[in-house]
């Protein structure tokens, strides 16, 4: 079927990023042919031409870190790319830009003491992509701030429990279960409760 193969040319030109030449290619498949062939080719038409205005803004707005606006347009984007294709093209590169955005938002969280908000957006990063290097980079600063807290933890364990179990428990609000910190810092809270 011939509705078929150029339905896929015009996918091939897609996935290439060459979204003029598959823009230009559905709406020849749209001309050329009738009924809900067109009516197909006339729908990809409009969601590339979404798609690109998406992405390109998504990814001009990190080069920019403009987090927020980043992650608002990625993520219409992904929507908009599974439109395009059930499957969604470009699915695995959104992701992972969303999870160094995301990592990126956290790591300000962070830095403006942040912790519950920072520890938020680090599971959020994860969730797109643990491997991305801004997903464990936030991950390694807030281990290091809990490692500082947890300093003050233990030097406050004799003359203010009351402040070291504080210390503990936002410790343990910052991090994963399995973090060698958020254990320490469980131990920590046990001895200066009892």
């Amino acid at each position: 079927d011939n509705g078929v193969v150029n339905f896929q040319e015009g996918f091939v030109l897609y996935k290439q990023e060459n979204f003029d030449q598959a823009i230009s290619h559905f709406n020849q498949v749209a001309d050329q042919t009738g009924g809900s062939v067109s009516e197909r080719a006339r729908t990809a038409v409009q969601n590339i031409k979404r798609f690109k205005r998406q992405y390109q803004a998504g990814r001009q707005a990190i080069s920019q870190s403009q987090w927020s606006k980043a992650t608002s347009q990625l993520r219409s984007a992904l929507a908009t790319d599974k439109k395009v294709a059930d499957s969604g093209f470009f699915a695995g590169s959104i992701t992972r830009r969303l999870a160094r955005v995301t990592a990126e938002k956290g790591i300000a969280a962070l830095d403006s003491k942040n912790y519950d908000q920072a520890n938020k957006l680090y599971k959020q990063a994860k969730q797109y992509s643990s491997s991305q290097s801004r997903v464990r980079a936030l991950l390694r600063a807030i281990e290091k701030e809990a490692q500082g807290l947890y300093i003050r933890a233990a030097e406050k364990k004799k003359t203010n429990p009351g402040k070291a179990a504080k210390l503990c428990r936002r410790i343990m609000n910052m991090l994963p279960s399995s973090s060698s910190q958020y254990q320490k810092a469980q131990t920590l809270l046990e001895e200066v409760s009892n």
